[in-house]
């Protein structure tokens, strides 16, 4: 196919040969030039990576002790250089409830032993041990991030709370996370070990409550071409992912186990 640039009326036209149209140079330039943006938000699974096809919606049964997975993935809207430390926070509220019940009060940091549940919430960096599988690529590599903190603090509505975490490793081996690509960050474990309904001493388990991702901060080196960073200061991500921001977890109880009753057992008991 053959193109002509071609001046009319004081402006540059191209033809394009067979179908014999023209159109403004300035125009085929602009659609040259754009480039659609790419894809970035916060995406919550249960069980799984967000492309791997885990629940929205996670049914549990409380009675039996069980772990669980909540896995964070997310997606840059331009390319970062030399990441070193990311803030998250998650937002947890109990819709079922008027109250904050303490089967949530994980502590508000790793060492808070007060907390009812302490130690029924763990923080994890390793995308190998997703219980259900991840699909998609670990921004840590092969390397384990030496600062890996969260807790979780209550917020002026009684009955949700905000789960902030901090993930930071060495500045001289900063991470390049590339614009659209779909991560994994981390993935939290939830345990029903001392939930009331499974024998322990923590109420609130078997409760409808949701998890929304409200923002990530990713903290980079800049200023320094000869190190190869040189992405300009981010902006907080806050948008919804590929599959969505927000997973809900919906808690039972165990039924009273129903005993066989025979004949036999019945007439003795009327003797």
């Amino acid at each position: 196919m053959e193109a002509i640039v071609k001046p009319r009326l004081g402006r540059h036209f191209l033809y394009i040969g067979h179908h014999h149209s023209w159109l403004s140079l300035p125009l085929v330039l602009a659609m040259n030039l754009y480039a659609p943006p790419a894809i970035a938000g916060l995406d919550l699974s249960w069980n799984t990576c967000n492309v791997d096809g885990g629940p929205r919606v996670l049914e549990v049964d409380c009675g039996i002790p069980a772990s669980y997975d909540l896995v964070a993935n997310f997606q840059v809207p331009e390319t970062i250089d030399c990441a070193v430390l990311m803030d998250a926070e998650i937002e947890l509220i109990i819709e079922s409830s008027a109250t904050y019940l303490d089967f949530w009060d994980m502590g508000r940091g790793t060492g808070d032993v007060t907390a009812c549940n302490f130690g029924g919430f763990t923080l994890s960096t390793d995308s190998a041990a997703v219980r259900g599988g991840c699909g998609s690529s670990s921004m840590w590599g092969s390397r384990t991030p030496p600062l890996a903190a969260f807790g979780v603090f209550p917020v002026f509505q009684l009955n949700r709370a905000r789960i902030l975490m901090q993930i930071g490793w060495e500045q001289d081996n900063p991470i390049r996370l590339n614009a659209g690509q779909n991560y994994y960050a981390f993935h939290f474990v939830m345990k029903t070990d001392k939930s009331q309904e499974a024998g322990g001493p923590c109420h609130g388990c078997a409760e409808t409550v949701r998890f929304e991702w409200k923002e990530l901060r990713i903290f980079h080196l800049f200023g320094d071409p000869n190190a190869g960073c040189r992405s300009a200061p981010q902006d907080p991500i806050r948008d919804p992912g590929l599959v969505g921001n927000s997973v809900t977890w919906v808690g039972s109880t165990s039924p009273t186990p129903v005993v066989p009753t025979t004949w036999g057992r019945i007439k003795g008991l009327y003797r």
